[in-house]
């Protein structure tokens, strides 16, 4: 009988050691998947609802107070977010007799009344999102399943042609332009700190030079070739803040509740782009703003003088990486399906990449108790801007460099 070389015997077993102990790796993978999801649905929903007046979810807090009392919650809202508080109830209200509303909170009772802006509301013993893919409290698939389903909700509940209504003249700069000055005005008059962040008309971003968003926007805005870009078909009914924290979720897959509304556009009517939504999952999933609020980043700015740069410069990074790898594995998941089943909304991939930019840019005035977190959403969005032009209008770039 023929005996193999000792180098083609040695190779062999070294192949099959190998086949051995990836299996291995594969079934601890495995086990250590099914027990995490067993810890994990015991603590969000069995343990959890044993806790009567408890608050497991997150409800749109800010500027509101959330009580629990058992199975009914009352969010309240105080003097500076009664406005918003209240978009918010009417936006649900208006869906109360519509098949979606089964995917929105069931309200008790509720209150418009200046000085007694709050609603009642069913509690839900759900984990949100969020919390359930930084958990890993869902395998990936069963997540993915999740995503596809609440697309397809917005898709044959919201976006309808029944809940569109005509774009509005001169729609780019009501939607965009507007929200962005006045929150550059608050933003100067609360940090004038921030001032060369926003001024300096390039960036030096972990190592690479940025063209900053005041000099891209200002050519955007005076350009009507440009502006005709981000104008879309039509406008639809919209949640308009549709992130991981807002979606609370049931044992299944096809069982969530959506809740802290936008309510109502940037243009004060109950219609968006329904690149909005869209951008809002962006924003949350590509450019990480779960990561972002919960602080899983390291950030180190310096003025042009200490950095010996031409220009402010940031050096900045997520410390989370498998957080950063999941999120970033559901926003390719997210943008493929679109990219293959919602055609028929003009050019929406690139609109949504720019609301995604503008939601960073136009969100500094409420970040600012943390200077960090700030910043962050600062060159956050000028990489996302950039990136849009890059992409679609690349003699844009050309014309600025």
């Amino acid at each position: 009988m023929e005996t193999l070389p000792h180098n083609r015997r040695t190779s062999g077993r070294k192949i099959l050691l190998q086949e051995r102990k990836k299996l291995k790796n594969q079934i601890i993978d495995n086990i250590k998947l099914t027990l995490n999801i067993i810890h994990y649905y015991l603590d969000y929903y069995v343990l959890n609802s044993l806790q009567k007046d408890e608050v497991h979810n997150d409800l749109g807090a800010s500027f509101t107070t959330v009580t629990r009392s058992r199975g009914r919650i009352r969010k309240a809202a105080h003097a500076a977010g009664e406005e918003k508080l209240r978009d918010e109830i009417s936006w649900m209200l208006l869906f109360k007799d519509m098949s979606i509303s089964r995917f929105f909170p069931k309200i008790h009772s509720h209150s418009l009344e200046p000085g007694n802006v709050h609603y009642v509301m069913k509690y839900y013993n759900y984990p949100n999102l969020r919390r359930i893919i930084l958990s890993g409290a869902n395998a990936p698939f069963f997540i993915r399943l999740r995503l596809h389903y609440l697309l397809v909700v917005l898709k044959d509940e919201l976006w309808t042609e029944a809940n569109s209504s005509p774009v509005p003249p001169d729609f780019p700069q009501s939607e965009h332009f507007v929200k962005y000055d006045k929150r550059r005005a608050q933003l100067l008059e609360m940090a004038p700190w921030f001032q060369p962040w926003l001024t300096s008309p390039r960036l030096r971003l972990n190592g690479k030079d940025y063209i900053n968003a005041e000099v891209i926007l200002n050519a955007v805005r005076s350009d009507s070739r440009l502006l005709a870009t981000l104008t879309p078909p039509k406008l639809y009914y919209s949640h308009g803040d549709i992130h991981s924290n807002n979606i609370l979720c049931g044992v299944w897959w096809g069982n969530m509740i959506l809740i802290d509304c936008r309510g109502k556009s940037s243009t004060g009517t109950l219609y968006f782009d329904m690149a909005y939504d869209i951008a809002k999952l962006f924003h949350d999933f590509r450019s990480l703003y779960s990561l972002i609020e919960r602080h899983n980043y390291s950030i180190f700015p310096m003025s042009a003088a200490d950095a010996n740069s031409p220009w402010p410069t940031v050096e900045y990074r997520i410390l989370d990486e498998r957080g950063t790898r999941n999120f970033h594995a559901y926003y390719d998941y997210i943008r493929a399906i679109l990219e293959e089943e919602y055609t028929g909304y003009g050019n929406l991939m690139e609109r949504a990449d720019f609301i995604e930019a503008m939601l960073y840019l136009t969100m500094i005035p409420l970040h600012l108790k943390t200077k960090d977190e700030a910043l962050m959403c600062w060159v956050t969005g000028v990489v996302r801007l950039n990136e849009w032009m890059e992409t679609y209008h690349p003699e844009l770039k050309e014309s600025l460099t």
